[in-house]
């Protein structure tokens, strides 16, 4: 993975770049992915059912593996980011399903 880190400043920029060395590790329908690297655990998942049996329990136990091999001891950021596709097997048109989801999720 690599790390790119830029600092805006009024009279420039500083900008750092880091490669990290980590793991994938993937279920065997290859659905559900952790990926470990020093500064980042990620969770990803296209079997989404619920937040706890799909993201919350694994990332649970993965943090506390991760925590138990590493000493790690400070977060600096949590995220969920959640739709990646919608899917309508009926569709014709982007829009067809319209009705179904919240206006601000439909970007033209």
């Amino acid at each position: 993975m690599n790390v790119v880190n830029l600092t805006l400043k009024p009279t420039g920029h500083d900008q750092t770049h880091e490669v990290q060395q980590g793991w994938v590790m993937a279920s065997t329908d290859r659905r559900t992915a952790v990926s470990l690297y020093p500064s980042v655990v990620a969770v990803q998942t296209a079997n989404y059912d619920h937040y706890r049996t799909s993201l919350g329990d694994p990332l649970t136990r993965v943090l506390q593996l991760f925590v138990e091999a590493t000493g790690a001891s400070v977060v600096q950021r949590i995220g969920l980011r959640y739709v990646n596709r919608l899917q309508n097997s009926e569709a014709v048109t982007p829009f067809i399903g319209a009705s179904t989801y919240a206006p601000r999720l439909l970007v033209p």
